[in-house]
This record gives structure tokens, C-alpha cells and sequence, in this order.
């Protein structure tokens, strides 16, 4: 998904869909898969919709369907990149491919739909402000009631900035744009949500805060 940046330093998302992944990201998505796995198959016993918000080319989905002790009866996703979007597609998957700017109101509403499952890994830090205030709001009113929202965000630890530092003198770092957040710096977006899970994963050498959230109202 394509990014903003105040910075005028965004992200190109469609070079990165292009190449071949790396295999850092190939052990970071496998320890997070870990996680997805376990709050749905914790919170959910009966078969799920799952959507996936910047989930283009998703490295989540045959997985997620094949491994899941909850059956998954489809998979969709959101994406504002069309090369992304079109790659998910090959993918041949029970879902939608949605090519849409998820920060824009007026564009999410050709999303009829709701699923059980909504979630996004390393999407909202690529974004500032109100766009990120959207996007979790976005989460919330794609789930159905009762629903599982999983957010999963680059988080600053000094092992973070760390990794960073490292990856940016190695020159294999392609995230201009990422600014990792604190939960206190949105936590006002779950003023009203009922959080059942908030931790930071040490296990990922780009720390991440995951928010796990039911919800419980229409």
C-alpha cells in the first residue's frame, strides 16, 4: 500500500512488490504468523472472513487459510497499489482484492462487506496524524460485532533502532517513511475499544507493538 509521508520520502511500494523477498522478512512474517495464528484461533472457534488492511501480495494468506485451526472460509484484502493488488489476485484465493486508499473515507465505501478478522501488520507507521487516526478506525468498522482487530506496529526500542541502524549502513533498508509509534501516541484511538492483548514482541528484531482488540458494539 502506498504511504504518505510529511517528509516528502514515501516508500515505493511498487518497486518493493517487484522484487523478490528478502530473507529477513521471510523470519520476521514466520514469527508474526505465530501470533496472528494464535488470538484467532484463541478468540474465534467458528469458521472467519479475514481482511487485511495494506495486505497487497499478502504473505499471510495461504498460511493463514492453511495453518488456521479456525477453518477460513475467505481472505481479502486492501491495497492501494495496484501491482500489489493484482499480485494478491494471482493468488487465486477465496476473497476480494480491493484497490483502494484506505485513508479515504469516500474510497472505502465501495466495501460492503464485514469480516470476523481485521488486521494489518506494519501499515499505520508509514502514515501521520489523522490518516492514522482513519486507518484505525477503519479497522474497527470493517470488523463485524464480536470480531477480532489485530494491529501490529513498528515500535521504538533502543533493539529497534538498532536494526534499523544497521539495516540503513548496510543499505538494505527501503522504509523512508516508517516512524515507528508508541502505544501512548495512539492510544486515544482505543478510548472506547475493549482491549484484550497489548504487548511488544521482542522476538522481531524491528520490535513491534501488537493491539489486539474485540468489537463489541455495532
Amino acid at each position: 500500500m502506498k504511504r504518505r509521508n510529511i517528509q516528502n520520502k514515501s516508500t515505493d511500494w511498487t518497486s518493493y512488490y517487484s522484487k523478490p523477498k528478502s530473507w529477513f522478512s521471510s523470519v520476521t512474517q514466520k514469527l508474526t504468523l505465530k501470533e496472528i495464528l494464535y488470538y484467532i484461533e484463541k478468540n474465534i472457534q467458528s469458521s472467519v472472513d479475514i481482511l487485511e488492511l495494506g495486505g497487497g501480495n499478502s504473505c499471510f494468506a495461504e498460511s493463514l487459510i492453511g495453518l488456521c485451526k479456525t477453518p477460513v472460509k475467505s481472505y481479502s484484502i486492501i491495497d492501494n497499489c495496484e501491482v500489489a493488488v493484482n499480485k494478491f489476485k494471482q493468488m487465486g484465493l477465496p476473497g476480494d482484492a480491493y484497490l483502494c486508499d484506505v485513508t479515504s473515507k469516500k474510497s472505502m465505501e465501495k466495501i460492503e462487506n464485514r469480516y470476523d478478522v481485521v488486521y494489518s501488520i506494519g501499515l499505520i507507521e508509514h502514515f501521520r496524524n489523522k490518516d492514522i487516526r482513519q486507518i484505525i478506525e477503519a479497522h474497527f468498522e470493517l470488523c463485524k460485532k464480536n470480531g477480532i482487530v489485530l494491529i501490529s506496529v513498528p515500535t521504538p526500542t533502543l533493539q529497534y533502532f538498532c536494526v534499523r541502524k544497521l539495516m540503513e549502513k548496510l543499505g538494505v533498508w527501503q522504509f523512508p517513511d516508517e516512524k515507528p509509534i508508541r502505544f501512548e501516541e495512539i492510544k486515544d484511538c482505543f478510548c472506547e475499544k475493549d482491549i484484550v492483548s497489548k504487548k511488544i514482541n521482542y522476538k522481531l528484531p524491528l520490535t513491534q507493538l501488537m493491539i489486539i482488540a474485540i468489537k463489541n458494539i455495532q
